[in-house]
């Protein structure tokens, strides 16, 4: 409501009436620990995304919501399983070794991406993303990567129970079919046989005389076409008395578009907080999730990568009759789905729990200390019967039982104390302690040999050949921390914060690690001087410096029952002589290991003009050292390599996020677009041994001291128009990190040229990402548009080399660019493939290195709020709206390849993002 100053004179009584005043109510965040702060009033950058935006989208994972919609932010999804996780990074990767994945917090407790997942999106209130030293440094040990904290929804104290009911429908495709179509029909396949000679005359005849010229394109076989997705919940929130409470149910279903896949989820989830007296609170929420998921067995690599592709479009999975072959696909190397649907059967199921309740106590003004204990626990298993009427296992089928636990205990206790000296300095100091508990506990069995398909349990294998394994692994954390908070006036504020962290993952004598922060921030707005102005509504400069860890390494071995600590050397069996089984070093250890370590400077500066132009712009330095990575030793010693810390990596670069009015008016229709922005520029600054440059064997990568990660391939000059030969340059042999393109110094020994990788100056993480779209609102009717972006993005595409090499495959349907006039046939052409007499026309160089940049129509989400007047003479409803959403309606890319957007630097067998659309209704009553 708008302020109001009344003269109360001689008057004995005054009447005022309020009158309200079109300001949004500054919003609330926790930042790590302790209560809550106005956002205006945060010295740490945080960028927050509300329930709108996450809320009755078709995606299972609530993550691909947030693609493009906060600068710095790299949302990724790798795969159109319903069920995959993204790829998220913030301010690029911070380590060479470790993970670059964030800190996951939900209401409190840390958690797993996959946690998330299995959550309801539209439980979630607002996801704030924290990205500087100020903002992160208080969680220490596992905040290098930025922190992704998600707040659950709570219902209002005194408020009338409110439920809302949401149900969508959508189906969902392949999101481009453009490299599907690139491969060539049969008439075109016959032809080129024809010329390259790669088919016998007769044979060729022979396959004209069967098949005619009739083509069947194998990736609709692959892929489904409008599978379904469902998306159902219902929400009970409100409160009485001093106790407010949430209460969801959702149901999420989506079928993949390859065979066999699907994913299925069940949520329910309790919020519940009390104010008990004046001095006591409590709370607990509590999610319970069950979820099954099951992917085709056979997905990715060769199979979708070249020989969907590649498949003679001349034959078909279907009998003359239009059934479906059970079984081999006669004239292809292909086991049919219905086949595979019968005979092999597997799904993971998992159950999922996240609860966190606190006590706070306030026993005099101010003084807030408050205990909170959580609980994350998964619990997987996935069942797996590969019956013997299985092509190929000889009447020998097989069954397995993978089970797995991950739970995670975690106590923080804090006490927060807020006071004022001589009203204007407000200061806030607060301590804290928190115990992280984790372990994981597996068991594994097969049975071979099983030969009745009603007879598949693990008992009825052969006892000779079943394998039976478990193990266990656990983690610990304990951490002290403190923060002290200080402003003047609501125009200066300070805050710091320290924090001493032990993890069980390194040497006894390197487990602790002290990590810090400062930051300030100036709300110059509120100066005498600035304060007047009508034209300026808010201007803020920020500025914080801060360490924090990272202990993201996986536990030494690739199976649960080989994990151990990195830190660790190891003994077991090794090798027999004479009959006697040996015991040796299995594993060196390091017991050196100690935690990687960030150094991060954010400058920033918040401003708003004229009540239209909003805008956030900032620039960061964040420098990673003592990384975590795999230090190669030469195999004399026994072992190819031993993780240590070695080595730097710096990010710089600038963030911007441009919110514009365009239009509004007093009845709350507004068009309002933005823009979100992030460069960041990556540097290797140290490897290891004093080393320059250090390629990765069979990765196409390369760290090099001066440069980021980038793809090292050899670099391929032409085809030779003299004699239709294939060229490369030589690598510079004294660095080839040097770009070497002198055309005097080249090869047409692909031998030779395989051992000369060099520079090829793109990098393996694209430099420039963000996003624009806007938010409209029309007297009841909305839409919100969303376009995510990478810029220098590159990927290998490995699936090229199994279509572009006619001569290597002979008889294989190849790509459509591979014709009569595409490749050299005498002297003096100038072509883009090789003569004939050339065994692999494309090799593994940079020809199929290519330009992955995309941008895409991420969310397009148009709706329609019912007039009130219709909905009160409901006497029921409160309000109700409909509305349909589009998710990777369209995509702008040059890369050639099924999809430019997975996170990968090798692109095979990728299984395809796909596009959905939905049709929804909300009801709230």
């Amino acid at each position: 409501m708008e302020t109001q100053e009344i003269t109360v004179g001689d008057r004995t009584e005054i009447n005022v009436v309020m009158q309200p005043v079109d300001k949004a109510i500054d919003q609330v965040v926790v930042v790590g620990y302790g209560t809550g702060k106005k956002i205006s009033s945060t010295v740490g950058k945080v960028s927050s995304v509300g329930a709108q935006k996450l809320e009755a989208k078709p995606a299972a994972n609530a993550m691909d919501a947030l693609a493009g919609q906060v600068p710095g932010l790299s949302i990724l999804s790798d795969s159109g399983e319903p069920s995959a996780l993204s790829s998220i990074t913030l301010h690029g990767s911070g380590s060479l070794g470790a993970s670059s994945d964030p800190l996951y917090v939900l209401d409190g407790i840390p958690v797993a991406q996959s946690t998330i997942l299995a959550m309801n999106p539209s439980d979630f209130e607002r996801i704030d993303i924290l990205t500087d030293a100020s903002a992160t440094s208080i969680y220490g040990s596992r905040a290098a990567n930025g922190v992704i904290y998600i707040t659950t929804k709570q219902g209002k104290v005194a408020e009338k129970a409110t439920v809302v009911a949401r149900y969508s429908f959508g189906l969902s495709n392949l999101a481009s079919t453009r490299y599907f179509r690139q491969i060539q029909g049969t008439a075109e396949a016959f032809d080129m046989f024809e010329e390259l000679g790669t088919v016998s005359p007769g044979q060729l005849q022979q396959l004209r005389d069967r098949f005619g010229d009739s083509t069947f394109r194998w990736y609709k076989y692959r892929y489904r076409d409008n599978a379904p997705v469902h998306n159902a919940d219902i929400s009970v929130s409100g409160g009485a008395g001093r106790t407010n409470y949430f209460v969801s149910a959702g149901y999420y279903s989506a079928t993949g578009l390859t065979p066999m896949s699907y994913y299925e989820r069940y949520n329910l989830r309790a919020n519940i907080n009390s104010k008990a007296n004046s001095w006591l609170r409590l709370g607990l929420n509590t999610g319970l999730a069950y979820d099954r998921s099951r992917q085709n067995p056979i997905s990715g690599g060769y199979i979708e990568g070249g020989l969907i592709m590649t498949n003679p479009p001349w034959t078909r999975p279907y009998k003359k009759d239009g059934s479906e072959y059970d079984g081999s696909i006669p004239n292809t190397q292909l086991t049919s789905n219905k086949h595979y649907e019968k005979n092999w059967l597997s799904a993971t199921h998992r159950v999922s729990l996240t609860s966190t309740g606190f006590v706070q106590i306030t026993p005099i003004e101010g003084l807030n200390i408050k205990s909170q204990g959580g609980l994350e626990a998964r619990l997987a298993v996935t069942p797996t019967r590969v019956l013997p009427t299985m092509v190929g296992l000889n009447g020998q089928g097989n069954a397995r039982e993978n089970i797995s636990t991950v739970p995670r205990f975690i106590n923080s206790n804090t006490i927060e104390y807020n006071f004022t000296l001589a009203e204007d300095h407000h200061i806030t100091p607060l301590i804290g302690h928190e115990f992280i508990y984790s372990f994981s506990k597996s068991v594994y069995a097969r049975a071979n040999e099983l030969k009745d398909s009603r007879l598949m349990l693990l008992g009825n294998g052969n006892p000779q050949r079943n394998v039976v394994s478990s193990g266990f692994y656990e983690l610990f954390y304990n951490s002290f921390f403190g923060r002290v908070e200080y402003d003047y006036a609501g125009r200066y504020f300070v805050d710091a914060s320290i924090r001493d962290d032990e993890s069980s993952k390194f040497g006894r004598n390197n487990r602790h690690a002290l990590f810090w922060s400062a930051g300030a921030m100036w709300r110059a707005k509120e100066e005498s001087f600035l304060k007047d102005l009508r034209w300026l509504n808010d201007l803020s400069v920020k500025a914080s410096i801060g360490t924090s860890g990272n202990a993201a390494i996986p536990a030494r071995g690739s199976q649960a029952w080989t994990a151990a600590y990195r830190s660790l050397a190891l003994a077991g069996e090794n090798g027999i002589y004479d009959g006697v089984h040996g015991f040796g070093i299995t594993e060196p250890g390091n017991p050196n290991l100690t935690w990687e370590k960030q150094l991060k400077f954010t400058l920033g500066l918040q401003f708003e003009l004229f009540d239209i132009v909003k805008a956030d712009v900032s620039f960061y330095h964040r420098k990673t050292s003592s990384m975590l990575m795999e230090v190669p030793k030469p195999y004399t010693s026994g072992y190819g390599k031993i993780l240590s810390n070695v080595g730097a990596l710096t990010n710089t670069g600038v963030d911007l996020r441009l919110d514009v009015t365009a239009w509004k008016d007093s009845r709350g229709n507004h068009v309002t677009p933005y823009v979100v922005l992030n460069y960041n520029r990556q540097r290797i600054t140290e490897l290891f041994d004093g080393r320059k440059y250090w390629l990765l064997s069979g990765e196409g990568l390369a760290y090099a001291v001066g440069r980021p990660v980038e793809y090292f391939f050899p670099r391929f000059y032409r085809i030779n128009p003299d004699n239709g030969k294939p060229e490369w340059y030589l690598a510079d042999p004294d660095n080839p990190t040097k770009v070497q393109t002198d055309p005097n110094k080249i090869t047409d020994d692909w031998d030779v040229a395989n051992k000369n990788a060099q520079a090829t100056g793109k990098p393996r993480v694209a430099p420039f990402q963000g996003g624009f779209g806007f938010n409209l609102s029309l007297w009841g009717a909305y839409m919100q548009c969303d376009f995510n972006f990478q810029l220098d993005k590159w990927m290998f595409s490995n699936d090229r080399f199994f279509f572009e090499n006619p001569m290597r495959f002979p008889g294989q349907v190849t790509s459509k660019k591979i014709n009569s006039d595409s490749y050299w046939k005498k002297p003096g052409d100038v072509k883009t493939y090789p003569s004939k007499d050339v065994a692999t026309w494309v090799n593994f160089d940079d020809r199929l290195l290519e330009n992955a940049s995309f941008m895409r129509l991420k969310n397009l989400t148009i709706g329609y709020n019912f007039p009130k007047k219709w909905v009160e003479k409901t006497r029921f409803f409160s309000s109700g709206k409909v509305y349909t959403s589009f998710r990777n309606l369209f995509t702008v890319t040059k890369f050639e390849g099924p999809d430019p957007e997975p996170d990968t630097n090798v692109g095979r067998g990728i299984n395809p993002n796909t596009k959905q659309y939905s049709f929804g209704i909300e009801l709230t009553f």
